[in-house]
């Protein structure tokens, strides 16, 4: 599976920062389960893995920050336990934080706002729907060409 994960990366068919980190921790989980025995031996081989999933995305700051998480504390002679315990904090993380990042984003976005936007978020889209759907008529421009697919504007009023 780590293999598959990145090449999906490596050929951009995993793309989005959240996804990327998800399947970063993924990646890293499948590692932990072939070697279920040596610390040593896994400690090399995650550090190895760690590598080549930074090589791949070098300028995605969430998986650095979902690598930084995964790696803190992990020693060579405590490797197994420590990066299983990271991976719950990560996965929890993930799990816990959209629900909050939605509210407070949205409640950010007052009536008859334009709101500006580059590139694609599903988090900036959804916060964008919440709003909408919560009466605040907003203006969202996109910096970027051919992004009709994200422009709140044409999202029908069921959105």
């Amino acid at each position: 599976m780590f293999e598959k994960i990145v090449g999906d990366m490596r050929d951009l068919k995993i793309s989005g920062a959240e996804n990327i980190a998800k399947a970063a921790i993924k990646a890293i989980s499948d590692i932990v389960k072939r070697y279920p025995s040596n610390n040593k031996v896994l400690y090399k081989e995650i550090l190895f893995a760690k590598g080549q999933l930074e090589k791949i995305r070098p300028a995605a700051p969430c998986l650095k920050n979902t690598l930084k998480l995964l790696f803190n504390e992990v020693e060579e002679n405590r490797t197994r336990e420590q990066i299983e315990t990271n991976i719950k904090a990560a996965s929890s993380h993930f799990r816990n934080a959209n629900p909050q990042i939605l509210g407070i984003g949205a409640r950010k976005i007052r009536k008859g706002m334009v709101v500006f936007t580059h590139g694609h978020s599903d988090m900036v889209v959804a916060i964008l729907k919440t709003a909408k759907k919560k009466g605040m008529g907003l203006d969202r421009k996109s910096t970027r060409l051919n992004s009709s697919h994200t422009d709140i504007s044409r999202m029908p009023s069921s959105a």
